[in-house]
């Protein structure tokens, strides 16, 4: 009864004072998803207000404090590149990018022939490039880029976000080679061929990259942008992975569900169930490279599911709009209705959004036995 009084004293007259005030009630009282949802509602009636970004700063921090102490346990039981991502990706989230940074740098060192990290650090550095325009912030972000394109052979982002940079730069030459290989690998790729037809219209510079960089911050502006376009080929991260949680956590209730993780590109974005992050999460990764299956094909659709028998279980894959879900099951299932039930449960929970009264998620129905 006092839960739902506070939420009507927050939304009856809303002003920003009294919805942080609910916020913080709500959050005092160990009520985090319905402190999340009144806080939603804030943001949308006031998103430029600073108390409630101060909150929804605060929120999102403690809602990632356990996952981040868990990955950080988990790097010092046993070292992995993918674990180092996950915690750097998170520390990026909450804008805590010298963190995340420090993290990546590590990884490189440990791991120097696993692309993710790389990919991390020029993602954060093209980032900055665009807004201070340095011709070092540049530089790196380049040459973090390149490194995660040559460490994965069929990688879409690094090359999308190479093909913005150089054609940003005034380098059409140079994005259209990046452009050509994501055409190999996807011939459907519209907006690739749309930005490579605009590009084969525009004069070769005819410079290098490093004398194109300076020219950009003795300007002050990049050249030319077509950042618009690059976005429109990728996913919003934060939309990406807060779809990939809300979709994991439907799925745990499945019966017969013993693990599972939602991958992106080979990176692990959610991990649910007694298997440690390393373990299971890593093992779906090499499992997809070690037959020939990629991680990429599987987000795209072009391979949209996968079944795998083997001594640790049977392992299902399934590709869902730029994101694949992998996950082990006991035996004696119908593979084919538990496929199609994943599909289903995933999507409507990952389009859905946490109901202000914070109650309890729905149950997902159990899977019958053959």
């Amino acid at each position: 009864m006092a839960l739902a009084r506070l939420r009507w004293e927050a939304l009856r007259d809303p002003t920003p004072g009294s919805l942080v005030t609910g916020v913080e009630r709500l959050f005092a009282r160990g009520e985090t998803a319905a402190a999340s949802a009144l806080l939603e509602r804030g943001l949308a009636l006031f998103p430029d207000y600073n108390g409630l970004l101060d909150l929804a700063r605060t929120l999102k921090r403690e809602e990632r404090r356990v996952p981040m102490q868990r990955l950080r346990e988990a790097l010092g039981r046993r070292p992995d590149p993918g674990i180092y991502v996950q915690l750097a990706s998170l520390h990026r989230e909450l804008g805590e990018i010298p963190e995340a940074e420090a993290l990546c740098d590590e990884a490189r060192l440990r791991f120097p022939h696993d692309g993710r990290a790389w990919l991390m650090l020029g993602e954060i550095r093209a980032e900055r490039f665009k807004k201070t325009l340095l011709a070092r912030d540049g530089g790196m972000a380049l040459k973090n880029l390149e490194r995660a394109a040559d460490l994965s052979s069929e990688g879409r982002r690094p090359r999308v976000l190479l093909a913005d940079l150089y054609a940003s730069l005034g380098a059409p030459e140079l994005a259209i080679r990046h452009l050509d290989r994501l055409l190999e690998l996807d011939p459907t790729e519209k907006w690739a061929r749309a930005l490579k037809e605009d590009l084969t219209r525009m004069e070769p510079s005819g410079r290098d990259i490093e004398s194109l960089l300076f020219e950009v911050e003795r300007r002050g502006r990049l050249l030319r942008t077509f950042t618009a376009m690059a976005e429109a080929a990728l996913p919003d991260e934060a939309e990406l992975r807060a779809r990939a949680e809300r979709g994991g956590r439907a799925l745990r209730s499945l019966r017969g569900v013993r693990s599972l993780a939602v991958l992106r590109e080979g990176e692990v974005l959610v991990e649910i169930g007694p298997q440690s992050v390393a373990a299971f999460g890593s093992l779906a990764v090499r499992l997809l490279k070690a037959t020939r299956y990629s991680a990429r094909k599987m987000d795209a659709g072009e391979l949209r599911r996968a079944v795998f028998e083997g001594p640790f279980g049977r392992l299902l894959f399934a590709g869902m709009r730029g994101l694949t879900v992998a996950l082990l099951v006991d035996g004696g299932f119908q593979i084919e209705r538990l496929l199609h039930q994943v599909e289903e449960v995933f999507e409507r929970a990952s389009r859905s959004v946490v109901p202000v009264e914070g109650g309890p998620e729905p149950q997902t129905p159990a899977v019958a036995r053959t």
